[in-house]
């Protein structure tokens, strides 16, 4: 029903701004003009696609060939809207899980490039949905699909002459947000979140799609974070640090499991989880690993030595 509602509703111009008003001009009730029955299905459609993914269940033939034409035919005044709700993350997840649970070729071909869209222009989006005509879609790729498919049915545009780019950039996006360098990154297991440690003593948890953080900095190391590791399951995080401990986060609370594990000599340089997530293995500056029970956090067995330098990288065996 979203996507019906979509089909018959959606249209060009949601906002009745295009093609002049900018940032500076968006009347604050524009809101007001989306029915709610329309803000509903436009927010909302990705969730009951990932819904049927929770169940065990693939997309219909049915839901398919609706996804198909609502991506070739109401894209960008979807777009529209999401842009004047504020929702363009919620934009970038729906798309997310079209491309991972649809089993059409097509539908997973065009969802993949219109997330590259978004990665590309989602600020100018974001600050006036005309941007979406006006800049964004005459900029993309001439080889993109969404250039494509909608650049002949957008009125009063931008003409590009030459230098235009023909493929998307190998670069997806840039992350900030620490306020020193990063010094760690690491994907969970499942790819939907990316933790990340910084010189800034913090870790960050972020969601791999939208690429917004995921609360606030975890924060409890006196130094700098120097490696970051997800638990098998994505469930934990495990950090250490300059400050010679290891501390155990809850992925989904965000905060800190037990007290932090001590027994290094010298900044901690790396940490791994074994593939069971029972243990977790350390390597430190005072040249040195050691092995730490993952439920009790207390350590196993003495110090590995035989190193005579700093330990810059350790890692479990898969068995």
């Amino acid at each position: 029903s979203c996507f019906k509602i979509m089909h018959d509703l959606l249209h060009f111009d949601m906002g009745g701004l295009y093609p002049a008003q900018f940032k500076a001009n968006i009347p604050p009730d524009i809101c007001l003009k989306i029915v709610e029955e329309v803000q509903y299905a436009c927010c909302f459609w990705g969730d009951h696609l990932r819904f049927l993914h929770g169940k065990g269940k693939q997309c219909s033939i049915d839901i398919q060939e609706k996804v198909l034409s609502f991506l070739k035919e109401s894209f960008l005044y979807w777009l529209e809207v999401m842009s004047i709700l504020a929702c363009l993350p919620a934009a970038l997840s729906a798309l997310s899980a079209t491309h991972a649970l649809s089993t059409e070729t097509e539908v997973t071909q065009l969802a993949w490039d219109y997330q590259l869209f978004l990665h590309q222009f989602s600020y100018p989006i974001s600050q006036a949905y005309p941007h979406i005509y006006i800049s964004a879609l005459p900029l993309a790729p001439r080889h993109s699909l969404i250039w494509k498919q909608y650049i002949d049915q957008v009125p009063q545009t931008l003409t590009i002459l030459s230098n235009a780019d023909e493929y998307w950039p190998v670069q997806l996006c840039v992350i900030t947000g620490h306020e020193y360098s990063f010094t760690s990154v690491a994907l969970s297991p499942n790819g939907s979140q990316i933790v990340s440690g910084s010189f800034d003593n913090t870790i960050c948890i972020w969601d791999a799609v939208t690429q917004q953080p995921m609360g606030e900095p975890l924060q409890g190391h006196e130094h700098s974070v120097t490696s970051v590791a997800f638990s098998p399951n994505g469930s934990q995080i495990v950090s250490g640090s300059r400050d010679k401990t290891i501390r155990i986060w809850d992925a989904v609370t965000q905060q800190p499991i037990g007290e932090p594990l001590q027994g290094h000599e010298h900044p901690v340089t790396s940490v791994a989880l074994s593939p069971n997530g029972s243990q977790i293995v350390s390597g430190s500056s005072d040249n040195t690993i050691r092995i730490w029970d993952a439920v009790t956090q207390q350590p196993i067995g003495e110090p590995l030595q035989g190193h005579e330098h700093p330990v810059t990288s350790v890692a479990f065996s898969p068995n």
